[in-house]
């Protein structure tokens, strides 16, 4: 049976979400090696649909999906998690972490942000990936905060 060994919530939606990326990358401290800026540019979907471009320290939202606050939530499981029919749209694939610390990144006023960061353990690692989305519409949903009120709202989970 699979099971979560570490999770992280933001607790807050997050506006102007970009998508996923591995911090150490994005701050520069490996040259040369893709960002997670880079994805729409360099790959293809990925067979992921067009909500969601994935790449090498990457995984990307459209333009089109970051309009709503999203709310955010990792999971590292210790083998495949079971799919949860909940959830609307689900992509489940590989991708590279460079450093294995990963955080979500937003520009939501033309200022590129980095939030909480989730730290997978072990580097220079590819990774099984789930990305998960689905629109809240109440406020009971259990692994988000109570504070996304009864408006839709984007969710997306990364397992």
């Amino acid at each position: 049976m699979a099971n979560i060994t570490s999770a992280l919530t933001y607790e807050s939606a997050l506006k102007g979400l970009y998508g996923i990326g591995d911090l150490e990358v994005e701050e520069g401290m490996h040259p040369g090696v893709p960002t997670a800026w880079e994805v729409g540019e360099t790959t293809s979907d990925s067979g992921s649909g067009e909500w969601l471009h994935i790449g090498p320290n990457g995984a990307v939202l459209p333009a089109s999906e970051t309009d709503d606050a999203i709310y955010v939530r990792y999971e590292l499981w210790d083998s495949p998690p079971p799919l949860d029919a909940s959830w609307e749209r689900s992509w489940t694939g590989e991708t590279q972490f460079t450093s294995g610390k990963i955080t979500a990144l937003s520009m939501p006023y033309d200022e590129i942000q980095h939030h909480e960061v989730f730290d997978l353990g072990r580097s220079d690692t590819t990774w099984a990936l789930r990305v998960s989305r689905k629109l809240l519409q109440n406020d009971r949903e259990s692994d988000f905060s109570a504070q996304c009120g009864s408006a839709r709202r984007h969710v997306g989970g990364v397992r």
